[in-house]
């Protein structure tokens, strides 16, 4: 028997052969969303949506010719809607979302939409609970640099890219960042597909570890050629399902590894080697061994698209980072200023690794949580994660349409700081408070990590305009 979700993707496979229907986005200003909207509208539907505030990207979609309304209203969909499709972070119970239900509106989940939009084309699906942004901008990137012309939608800004998506021209791939947050991984079907790694995440959706390994399961068993980052645990259980999937990280048994790997001034350098092949030294102009593995997931999957061995190494050598991920947002008084999008004390702790050698005086980090689930499940965790941080200021957290729960707010989670000796923590009540707190404390040569996957790179734009208006701390 078909469960709930298996019947809404047979329900918007179907939907999905009747271009020319009116779909509004609720939410269409996430980056998601908007790439989403961008394939739709290529495929033939019209696509509006709208949001609760304008942005940058709201512009770019007005540009191609997606209107799109700033506030939300059940008459945004009153007249010759054919389908609503919603973000994850908008709840059931919105406005928009009961009147198109009383009208008997198709409601579909982003997830499930490009996971039914990609079903007949030539995906190339990128998933891990870390780094499948990354990891996807890159491929996209590589493949452009080698003439494929791909199509992508990937769930964060690139400047590396040529727009908020595109559609794979004739028979190019289209890659795509594809998440299991909501479950929808369960039902690509892609041509190939690039595990990167396997963590507890997403509390909100899944009870356990085993339940996000399940997802991966189905993910992998139903793509044509697999890619995965072996040196991950949770990923590396995955060849059990496929033994013949290519697999990539530092080990030797890798058939796509990186050796040599070295440190460089905010970039990372490594020797290449495919299939026991030397295949040149890559220059990452970004820091960190996991965008390493980032970057050997994306060669990996473009090898196996019959890119040539020796055309790999050069291309990321130009590669511009994803914004939020490691993004240096100036600063003054000798004060360095980076925001980065790590929201799990893996990528926290990954992150403060990376980043703490560059430091000339103390490492301040400014951490806002996401989600009353995860910092509940997770709030052990966090302290052990910000261990080489010298300080860390601690924000409230962005409930992402969550209601509070005993347990998952910041005043726990700083109860659990001050449970384990570590850096010192200081817990703010809004963006206000924490800019006069750090305004009063930071020193020439300190670096600011702005942390989270919520709204505080508002935060780190605001110290970064003040600091540059000052002579000296």
């Amino acid at each position: 028997m078909k469960d709930d979700a298996e019947i809404q993707f047979q329900d918007t496979v179907q939907w999905l052969e009747k271009p020319g229907l009116r779909v509004h986005f609720l939410g269409i200003g996430g980056v998601g969303m908007a790439g989403l909207a961008v394939l739709l509208k290529d495929a033939g539907f019209r696509v509006d949506g709208c949001d609760s505030r304008d942005s940058n990207r709201i512009s770019r979609l007005r540009k191609i010719g997606i209107p799109v309304c700033i506030g939300h209203h059940p008459n945004h969909i009153a007249v010759g809607a054919s389908g609503l499709i919603r973000t994850p972070a908008v709840a059931l119970t919105h406005s928009e979302v009961k009147a198109a239900a009383v009208q008997g509106i198709p409601v579909m989940d982003r997830g499930v939409v490009l996971a039914a939009f990609i079903r007949h084309r030539r995906c190339l699906a990128v998933a891990g609970t870390h780094g499948k942004t990354t990891t996807s901008a890159m491929l996209a990137h590589l493949l452009i640099r080698l003439g494929r012309e791909p199509g992508f939608c990937i769930g964060g800004d690139s400047p590396s890219l040529p727009g908020l998506a595109r559609s794979a021209q004739l028979e190019s791939p289209l890659v795509v960042e594809a998440d299991e947050s909501d479950g929808s991984l369960q039902f690509y079907e892609p041509l190939g597909a690039v595990v990167t790694n396997i963590d507890f995440d997403h509390m909100e959706h899944f009870r356990n570890k085993e339940e996000v390994i399940s997802v991966f399961e189905r993910f992998v068993q139903q793509a044509d050629d697999v890619s995965i980052g072996s040196d991950d645990p949770g990923a590396a259980r995955l060849l059990a399902l496929r033994p013949d999937a290519v697999t990539f990280g530092f080990g030797l048994s890798c058939d796509v590894r990186a050796e040599r790997v070295e440190r460089l001034d905010r970039a990372s350098a490594f020797d290449l080697i495919i299939d026991g092949v030397q295949a040149g030294r890559v220059r990452l102009p970004v820091e960190g061994r996991f965008n390493v593995l980032n970057a050997l997931g994306a060669i990996t999957a473009a090898w196996r698209t019959g890119c040539s061995v020796g055309s790999l190494a050069e291309p990321l050598g130009d590669y511009q980072p994803v914004l939020r991920r490691q993004q240096r947002l100036g600063g003054g008084c000798g004060v360095d200023i980076i925001s980065d999008y790590a929201h799990h004390p893996t990528e926290i702790r990954e992150l403060l690794h990376a980043l703490r050698p560059g430091a000339v005086g103390r490492l301040i980090a400014v951490f806002q949580p996401h989600r009353y689930t995860r910092t509940r499940a997770l709030g052990p965790d966090f302290p052990e994660a910000f261990a080489t941080a010298d300080e860390v200021v601690l924000l409230p957290v962005y409930a992402a349409s969550e209601a509070p729960i005993p347990g998952g707010t910041s005043e726990d989670l700083c109860q659990q700081f001050e449970k384990n000796s570590g850096p010192t923590v200081h817990l703010e009540v809004d963006f206000n408070s924490a800019q006069k707190y750090l305004m009063k404390h930071l020193s020439p040569g300190d670096l600011l990590l702005i942390i989270g996957a919520g709204d505080v790179e508002e935060l780190g734009f605001r110290m970064a305009d003040e600091l540059s208006r000052m002579d000296s701390l």
